[in-house]
């Protein structure tokens, strides 16, 4: 324990700022309705919710609070060999499971159609009364204005910490051992895959590629089969004179509410067949570039100890063969890493 006394920053009556006094309990009633919401789907998918903040929910509401109620998947039972993970030997030829449709939601069920144990499937009514509500809280006006002024505050308090406390953390921080940023195990979360190496590890790829796969076939189009060195040549590219800025795919101010130029960052050289060679699962080549690119990203994680990744990957809905796909993609190229998690997502689009 240090002995290092640090200056409190405390703002009285700091409440209610910005924000007429008969308004207030009305938004504060909008944001424990809203906290509520989040408590009871988080639990539902069997994730970890604050427990400062459970705890203060259940004293609101007269309730007793026991965490012992919500049990979490014990993910410490995963294997972490890549050959015992890739293993089918115990997977049986096909599981007893079925897709139960119930009040318009797909849920996992037995032969017989009731609902495993450790499924609690939300009802179309249920989800539709909730989504009504957080919409409603966050149209409300005098609500976003309560919460830009709090935020406001204690931003304006942490600046305040940083002047008076800055220099004792950092002595603070000397005494203790292993115990700064970078020993912390950190969880990079919501990475889409097709995204989460680099521009330049993008770049060096494509180079290491055309030199070695030039006479490959690569790319199939209206009938017709190019090699890479005739599909750099169909775009006029010539990857040898190829650099980061002409790569264009970083994500820059312009990006930012402009969902149509994000998603066209993931287009190497704005051209649609490179991102379909290099960033799909499902080419002419079976994603063996995808996942050369996922493995050299996984690679880079193993140098840094307390790094984890959480990767999305999506499937889009056009074709009942794409779950197959996925796990024929993910089997055959290898790309499972202790270090790495998967997301499957579905797209708005």
């Amino acid at each position: 324990m240090s002995d290092i006394d640090f200056h409190h920053i405390i703002v009285t009556d700091d409440t209610a700022a910005g924000v007429n006094p008969s308004e207030l309990h009305p938004i504060l009633e909008k944001l424990r309705s809203a906290l509520q919401i989040r408590e009871k789907y988080m639990h539902r998918s069997l994730q970890r919710f604050p427990q400062t903040t459970s705890e203060v929910l259940r004293k609101i509401n007269g309730d007793a609070w026991n965490p012992e109620e919500i049990v979490y998947p014990d993910f410490t039972c995963y294997p972490l060999d890549m050959k015992e993970a890739l293993s089918l030997d115990s997977i049986p030829e096909d599981l007893p499971h079925v897709l139960s449709l119930q009040d318009g939601v797909f849920t996992l069920a037995d032969p017989s159609g009731s609902p495993l144990p450790f499924i609690c499937p939300t009802s179309h009514t249920e989800y539709s009364r909730d989504m009504k509500n957080l919409l409603e809280i966050i149209a409300d006006g005098p609500l976003r204005t309560y919460c830009n002024q709090r935020l406001k505050m204690l931003v304006s308090r942490f600046h305040l910490h940083q002047l008076a406390n800055e220099k004792k953390e950092f002595i603070d921080l000397q005494e203790a051992s292993h115990s700064d940023f970078y020993n912390v195990a950190k969880v990079d979360t919501h990475i889409h895959a097709a995204a989460c190496m680099n521009q330049h590890s993008l770049l060096r790829f494509i180079h290491h590629t055309y030199a070695i796969d030039r006479d490959r076939e690569v790319h199939q189009s209206q009938g017709q089969t190019f090699t890479l060195g005739q599909l750099f040549q169909r775009l006029d590219l010539d990857p040898d004179h190829l650099d980061i800025d002409a790569l264009n795919v970083h994500a820059d101010r312009e990006t930012f509410q402009r969902f149509d130029r994000f998603n066209a960052k993931y287009n190497p050289v704005g051209a649609s067949e490179l991102r379909r060679l290099y960033l799909k699962t499902n080419n002419h080549i079976n994603g063996e570039y995808f996942a050369g690119l996922i493995k050299e990203y996984a690679d880079s994680m193993d140098d840094a100890s307390n790094q984890f990744a959480e990767l999305r990957i999506s499937i889009y809905g056009n074709s009942p063969d794409e779950w197959n796909q996925l796990a024929a993609w993910f089997f055959d190229q290898r790309v499972c890493s202790p270090k790495i998690r998967w997301m499957v997502q579905v797209p708005r689009i």
